[in-house]
């Protein structure tokens, strides 16, 4: 065999090497761009069962709004004031009440208002601590 059929033969050789390792490199992107897809699904339930099992109600008053439908509101847990803001509820008016739904055991993690319904006149104030279920006026 010549110098040159063995200098052809090894370069085919490596060009098979570089495909394998390529091969690889999209098995392992592949297989990393899965991992984040189902865990993008999977933290967005075990959130919400967290949320909904650990939860509390409280009023929040609405602060102002911001650009693209947000709302901005603040509530007060054991007398700490959080700040969140909330896309797809309706301003009504700045200073106006809406029920709160917030994570108990950090309420800056998670907090949802309820609905677009404005609290009631005869609903009180709220325990220091929020109530375990909604409150009504009955």
């Amino acid at each position: 065999m010549g110098l040159i059929q063995f200098y052809i033969l090894t370069m085919i050789d490596r060009k098979t090497e570089w495909e394998n390792e390529d091969s690889w490199l999209w098995k392992g992107l592949a297989i990393i761009v899965g991992i984040g897809f189902i865990s993008f699904f999977t933290w967005g339930e075990i959130t919400d069962y967290r949320f909904n099992s650990n939860h509390k109600f409280t009023i929040a008053t609405t602060v102002g709004h911001t650009g693209g439908g947000w709302v901005d509101y603040e509530f007060t847990v054991n007398g700490v004031v959080y700040k969140r803001g909330d896309k797809g509820l309706t301003l009504k008016s700045i200073n106006a009440k809406y029920f709160v739904k917030y994570y108990t055991p950090d309420p800056s993690v998670l907090a949802k208002i309820v609905s677009d319904d404005e609290v009631p006149d005869c609903i009180g104030e709220p325990p220091p601590n929020g109530w375990a279920e909604l409150p009504s006026c009955e």
